[in-house]
C-alpha cells in the first residue's frame, strides 16, 4: 500500500510516475487486445532494446550469433524518452493507510534528483549515515537509547524521470504513532544539523564500494549494469565515473545535499493495523 500512495501523493496527474512505473490491476483489466498491442508496437522493438553479452567469448563467433537472431527484426521506431520538471509540493501532505500489517509504520517522503543525476549519490551515502550500523544518526537515538522504534531505514528512490527520499520508522511494540513521530523528527533534526564526521564518511564510503563490487562479482550482475548504463546514462563504460560519484564526495557535500533536499515540504505516509471491530458491535449491527 505505501508504494501506491507514495507515487500517487508525490507526482501530479500526467506526470510519468503519476502511478507506479509497473502499472496496475485495473489497468491491465480494462485495457483492450487493441490497446496492448498498439503498446508492444509502440515499445517492444528494437530500437528500444539493449542488448547486452557479458563472458567470456570469442567475439568472431559471437557477432554472426547476434546477426542470425536479431538482425532480421524491423528496427521500428525508437520511443521518446519521458520527461518533466520535478515536482514542488505546495505542502506537508499526510495520509493514513489501513493494511494486514502487525505494527504502524510512518513514512517521511521528499522530492530528490533522478538516477545520476546530481545529488543522488550523496543521498545514497547520506542514508547509510543515518540508518546504517546499530550507532548511526537515527537507529541509535530511536531503537537503542529510546526504544520508540523496533527499526529505522532510510533510502533514495532513484527513477530515470525523478527520484524521492524515503525515512520510514517502525513503532515498537506499545508505542504510539506520535510518539514515533515526534522522536523521529527530534531525531532527524539533529542528525542533519552538522555534517559527517571522517569516521563516518569513510566507513560508508567503504560499505558502499563493497556493495558496488559484489554488483559486478556476477555476469548477470555486470550484463545488468552495463545495460543501465548505457539505457540510462548513454556510456556502456560508465563503471568508474559511477564508482567516483561516490568515493569523490566529501562531508560538505553529502551534508549540503542533506540539508537542500530534506528542507522542503514533505509527503508523511503512514501505514497503521486494521481497526478490529467489536464483536458485539459488529452482531448489534447485523441485528438491526
Amino acid at each position: 500500500m505505501f508504494w501506491l500512495r507514495a507515487f500517487d501523493a508525490l507526482f501530479p496527474k500526467g506526470h510519468p510516475y503519476d502511478h507506479t512505473p509497473i502499472g496496475s490491476h485495473a489497468d491491465l483489466t480494462a485495457a483492450s487486445l487493441d490497446d496492448v498491442k498498439a503498446f508492444f508496437r509502440t515499445y517492444y522493438v528494437p530500437s528500444n532494446a539493449v542488448v547486452t553479452i557479458v563472458g567470456d567469448f570469442d567475439q568472431d563467433t559471437i557477432k554472426p550469433l547476434v546477426a542470425k537472431y536479431f538482425a532480421h527484426l524491423a528496427p521500428g521506431k525508437r520511443a521518446a524518452k519521458p520527461s518533466a520538471p520535478m515536482p514542488v509540493l505546495a505542502e506537508d501532505t499526510h495520509i493514513v493507510e489501513q493494511d494486514e500489517v502487525k505494527l504502524p509504520r510512518v513514512h517521511f517522503l521528499w522530492h530528490t534528483p533522478a538516477l545520476y543525476a546530481d545529488g543522488d549519490s550523496a543521498l545514497d551515502l547520506l542514508s547509510s549515515i543515518l540508518t546504517e550500523g546499530k550507532t548511526s544518526r537515527l537507529y541509535k537515538p530511536l531503537v537503542y537509547e529510546q526504544k520508540v522504534a523496533k527499526g529505522v531505514s532510510a533510502y533514495q528512490v532513484s527513477m530515470a524521470v525523478g527520484g524521492f527520499y524515503v525515512i520510514q520508522a517502525t513503532a515498537a511494540p506499545g508505542k504510539s504513532l506520535d510518539e514515533v513521530v515526534t522522536a523521529l523528527e527530534a531525531a532527524l533534526a539533529t542528525a542533519l544539523a552538522t555534517p559527517p564526521s571522517e569516521d563516518e564518511m569513510a566507513r560508508v564510503i567503504n560499505g558502499w564500494k563493497k556493495s558496488f563490487f559484489g554488483r559486478v562479482e556476477s555476469v548477470l550482475g555486470r550484463a545488468r549494469l552495463l545495460s543501465t548504463y548505457y539505457h540510462l546514462a548513454g556510456q556502456p563504460d560508465y563503471l568508474a565515473a559511477d564508482l567516483a560519484r561516490y568515493t569523490e564526495l566529501d562531508a560538505a557535500t553529502v551534508h549540503g545535499e542533506a540539508q537542500k533536499w530534506l528542507s522542503k515540504k514533505r509527503v508523511r505516509i503512514d501505514i497503521v493495523p486494521v481497526e478490529k471491530k467489536d464483536p458485539a458491535t459488529a452482531e448489534k449491527g447485523e441485528a438491526k
